[in-house]
């Protein structure tokens, strides 16, 4: 069961809210970042205390982090219907209007450096300006 709110827009016309449309404007007007890898897969990047991560929609630490979110601003639960109608989207908004990046595990070649993950949310550049 998707629950729907009916409110009046400017205009004076009916108009439904569904938590769906809900979980993803509240997606929309946060500071996470959807976009796809090389692959076509969807990820949102998201903060997470004082830095941000990288997830995939369909992950359990978002489905957890997206209710979360929406338990914070409506202090309602959202069902698994009304996530899973969500995710659509928000998968969709990731592959076709979200950027494409390619991601890496631990070290990466990027413009002409190396990326070195260190594991704490740090990150070391390396490049030949560095004495290599």
């Amino acid at each position: 069961m998707n629950v729907e709110t009916s409110h009046t827009s400017q205009k004076g016309e009916s108009v439904n809210t569904t938590q769906a449309d809900k979980l993803v404007s509240l997606i929309d007007k946060s500071d996470t970042n959807l976009f796809h890898d090389e692959y076509g897969e969807p990820f949102a990047r998201i903060r997470v205390g004082d830095h941000f991560e990288i997830w995939k929609i369909r992950s359990k630490n978002f489905r957890r982090w997206l209710c979360h979110f929406y338990w914070q601003k409506y202090k309602k639960v959202p069902n698994n219907e009304t996530v899973n109608a969500a995710f659509n989207i928000i998968e969709a908004k990731a592959c076709f209007q979200g950027e494409k990046h390619s991601l890496y595990n631990r070290v990466a070649f990027h413009d002409g450096s190396i990326w070195y993950d260190l594991g704490d949310w740090r990150a070391v550049r390396i490049d030949s300006q560095d004495g290599i």
